[in-house]
């Protein structure tokens, strides 16, 4: 039966969506988070080469990073499989915006409440906790959690270049069947499903921090 078909199609898609995002979603928030807190702390001569590189992630396209990932490394003596290279692009594309949001959210901490903090005799760390973290909560998660869906949604192009993800299996049946409502409606509702999941699962990180930070 065709919608059987169309079953077996996106099971084989989205165990692919799952692992790619499995893949570049943890790394792309630990190295914008790294990224963010140098690119926040350090002193310009030393910050600006990681401005650069942010700036030069944010600017190129991600079409662009994974097809030079897939098709220009081996060139180069590199070849990466078309999930590694996917991985790899996506990963690299959404810690640039995850170290702005993080960078953003470390400056968002007024420098006299942080004069004030020490005046009192907090300790460095302790006005992390109570100064820095509370806004790195308030300003960079909402922010780090809409990237995260970004990221599940944009694992679409990556059927561009040889990975058999989602929406290649759902032209797979359209392209068959000669149907194109069928599986556009399975599609939308599977990636609602996914990018609610994403961000319940980032809310309840966050409410986890406030709880640690004994915050509201």
């Amino acid at each position: 039966m065709p919608l059987a078909e169309l079953l077996d199609l996106l099971a084989a898609g989205l165990a692919n969506t799952l692992t790619l995002a499995a893949l570049s979603l943890p790394p792309a928030v630990a190295l914008g988070t790294l990224l963010g807190v140098l690119r926040a702390c350090l002193p310009g001569r030393l910050r600006a080469p990681l401005d650069a590189v942010a700036d030069l992630l944010r600017g190129l396209p991600l079409l662009a990073l994974l097809y030079a990932f897939t098709y220009g490394l081996p060139e180069l003596g590199a070849p990466l499989q078309p999930m590694a290279a996917s991985a790899l692009a996506l990963a690299l594309c959404s810690s640039a915006y995850v170290s702005e949001y993080v960078r953003a959210g470390l400056l968002s901490a007024a420098e006299g409440e942080i004069l004030a903090a020490q005046s009192l005799g907090a300790s460095r760390l302790q006005v992390l906790r109570y100064v820095v973290a509370p806004h790195l909560l308030e300003v960079a998660l909402p922010a780090i959690a809409n990237e995260a869906v970004y990221l599940v949604q944009a694992t679409t192009l990556a059927g561009l270049v040889g990975v058999y993800e989602l929406f290649s299996a759902a032209r797979t049946y359209n392209s068959k069947y000669f149907d194109f409502w069928t599986p556009a409606a399975a599609l939308a509702a599977t990636f609602i499903a996914l990018s609610a999941a994403v961000e319940g699962a980032l809310k309840a990180l966050g409410s986890l921090g406030r709880r640690w930070l004994k915050l509201r």
